[in-house]
């Protein structure tokens, strides 16, 4: 099962209840710190985090590593992460919540969303499922689409002093955000091998564009309103962790690697990339969003209607890489269906398996993405549940 998950986030790349505050001591649950430890140290880590629940349960759960690389600063338990693009899942549950909510519709066509946008005939039917399960033809890179223009036009980190941060305005976000919908809208669509998906960050963008709109607020506050607060998630936030003027660090850091060297950075991708990939969170908080699909799967409709689980958690019929309505892949293995995501900002790497059919749920982080992050992560996992 590990090499059909390893496989599929290369395609992508694409007694602790979970309520409980305490982190003096999991007195069931096994404490992974020594093996984790081992990873760290052989694979010259800043930092890893691991954690398993079974019938909503931490089982076990591995901390180890620095919020900086070489400082004597150690991670804990309630440290953030960087999730990124595990942000889709977040994203596409908002969309869901819409729909239960009859602010959206699933077939609800773009044209009808921005008919002020002069549209190209290829995206006149495009619908929000399209843009949800990358099927589209939304661009697959904005660094490269166009020549950059909608890149260029991003507020980043790169435009940072030592020291500072970046704060910019949810007036401005949107119009970021608006930008890229309306480029990418105006111009043809972008090929779709044999007719099956294409990632695309810009897709989940145009997304979060639509729910700007329709609410008339920004996408950071309407992702806190719809999932932070009802979930009580409140070691969660956008962008980096970690704040640069804050010393010794009291979260994680994002870690560079170049020429087999890591660097410490206050960076993320642009802000106006949210909806694809800015949210970071600890994982007792992830555990509280990725608890809950796993008990709408098993028939709660306190969050999400059944009719609407059964979509967030279902793929398109043939397609070669399933990604479902909710922002995830599943896979169907021994153990039943696995809902799973990964995701990087480059300087960060995530991934969480929801596994059905045994009611288990595995997560781990690290605040570095050293190109064998993957395999970094099936140790970690496998130490999760050996």
């Amino acid at each position: 099962m590990m090499k059909i998950i390893s496989l599929l986030f290369v395609v992508m790349s694409l007694s602790c209840s979970l309520n409980s505050r305490d982190d003096s001591g999991f007195m069931s649950t096994s404490d992974l710190h020594a093996d984790f430890l081992k990873l760290v140290e052989e694979y010259k880590i800043p930092s890893l985090v691991g954690g398993q629940l079974t019938d909503g349960e931490f089982t076990a759960i591995g901390v180890a590593g620095n919020r900086r690389i070489g400082v004597e600063e150690p991670v804990e338990w309630s440290d953030r992460f960087h999730l990124g693009s595990i942000t889709k899942s977040m994203t596409a549950a908002v969309v869901a919540r819409f729909v239960d909510q009859n602010k959206l519709a699933w077939n609800t066509k773009l044209s009808v969303i921005f008919p002020e946008i002069t549209m190209h005939p290829d995206f006149k039917n495009t619908t929000i499922e399209d843009l949800l399960v990358h099927r589209a033809g939304t661009p697959t890179s904005l660094i490269t689409y166009r020549d950059a223009t909608i890149w260029k036009n991003f507020t980043s980190y790169a435009e940072l002093e030592p020291g500072k941060t970046l704060d910019l305005s949810e007036e401005q976000l949107r119009a970021e955000r608006y930008f890229v919908a309306q480029t990418v809208l105006s111009f043809e669509v972008q090929s779709i091998p044999s007719g099956d998906a294409t990632y695309s960050n810009a897709g989940y963008i145009i997304l979060g564009a639509v729910l700007e709109k329709l609410e008339n607020k920004g996408w950071e506050e309407i992702v806190e309103e719809q999932l932070f607060q009802p979930l009580g998630m409140e070691e969660c936030g956008f962008g980096p962790p970690a704040h640069p003027a804050t010393q010794p660090a009291t979260q994680p850091w994002a870690h560079y690697f170049h020429e087999g060297v890591f660097y410490s950075y206050y960076a993320d991708n642009p802000p106006a990339v949210g909806p694809a990939g800015t949210v970071h969170c600890s994982l007792r908080s992830l555990a509280k969003f990725l608890q809950m699909h796993l008990d709408a799967a098993n028939g709660d409709t306190s969050f999400f209607s059944r009719s609407t689980t059964l979509k967030n958690h279902s793929s398109v019929t043939g397609a070669i890489v399933p990604f479902t309505f909710g922002g995830m892949a599943k896979i169907v293995s021994e153990e039943g269906p696995i809902l799973l995501a990964n995701g990087s900002n480059t300087m960060g790497f995530a991934r969480f398996a929801i596994t059905l059919g045994t009611n288990t749920i595995q997560m781990v982080a690290l605040n570095a993405a050293p190109q064998n992050s993957s395999e970094i992560v099936d140790k970690a996992i496998e130490l999760l549940s050996p």
